[in-house]
C-alpha cells in the first residue's frame, strides 16, 4: 500500500510539473506578445476586431509613437465599428489631422461629429483649433464661444478666445478672456495676461 501511494505520488508530481511548465510557457509567450503598448492593443484588435474600444486604444498607442498613418487607420476602423466610440474616434482623428496640417479634414470630421452630438464641448474646441490654424478667426471664436456655453466653468474656451483676440491685436478683449481663464484655474492664462499688461 505504501509503495502504491509513493508510485501514485510520482504521477501527481509529474502531472504538476508538466502543468507548471505549460503555464510558465504560456506566460512567456504572452509576455513576448505584450512587450509594449502597441503590441498589447494590436493583439486585442486582432482577437476582437469588432470592438471599437480596442481599436480606439490601438490608435492612441500608435499616436504615442507618432505613427500617424496607423493611428488614423485604427481610429477610422473604430469610428465605423461602434457609434458610441465614433465621436471619440472622430475627435481623436481631428486632433491628428491638426497636428499633421490636414486642417480641412479636421474641420470636416468634427463638423460631422457635431451634427451627431451638438453638446460635446471638446468637438467645438478641436474644430475651433483647426479654424484658428487656418486663420478663420471669427469661426474659431464662434466654436470657442459654443464650448464656453456648454461648459461655462471650464477655462479652456476662454484661454482659446483670448489667444485669437491677441493674434487679432485686440488686447482688451484678450485680457478679459485670459483673466476669466485665470479665475477658473488656467495658470498659463494668468501668466499671459500679466505679460500682456507688462508690455503695454
Amino acid at each position: 500500500m505504501t509503495a502504491m501511494l509513493q508510485y501514485g505520488g510520482g504521477y501527481g508530481l509529474l502531472f504538476f510539473g508538466v502543468l507548471l511548465c505549460a503555464l510558465a510557457g504560456g506566460s512567456f509567450v504572452r509576455n513576448e506578445v505584450w512587450r509594449d503598448e502597441v503590441q498589447i492593443w494590436e493583439d486585442v484588435a486582432r482577437k476582437s476586431p469588432a470592438k471599437a474600444r480596442g481599436l480606439d486604444f490601438l490608435g492612441a498607442a500608435y499616436l504615442g509613437k507618432a505613427d500617424y498613418e496607423k493611428a488614423i487607420e485604427a481610429y477610422l476602423r473604430s469610428a465605423k465599428t461602434d457609434p458610441y466610440y465614433a465621436l471619440q474616434s472622430r475627435r481623436n482623428l481631428a486632433r491628428i489631422y491638426i497636428d499633421i496640417g490636414k486642417l480641412d479634414q479636421a474641420i470636416e470630421i468634427t463638423t460631422e461629429a457635431i451634427m451627431v452630438d451638438s453638446r460635446d464641448k471638446d468637438l467645438y474646441m478641436v474644430r475651433g483649433r483647426a479654424r484658428y490654424r487656418k486663420k478663420y478667426f471669427l469661426e474659431a471664436i464662434e466654436d470657442f464661444s459654443r464650448a464656453a456655453d456648454i461648459a461655462p466653468l471650464n477655462p479652456d474656451p476662454y484661454a482659446a478666445r483670448g489667444t485669437v483676440y491677441l493674434d487679432q491685436g485686440d488686447e482688451a478683449k484678450a485680457l478679459r478672456e485670459f483673466d476669466r481663464a485665470c479665475r477658473y484655474g488656467r495658470q498659463d492664462a494668468c501668466d499671459v495676461a500679466r505679460e500682456v499688461r507688462d508690455n503695454r
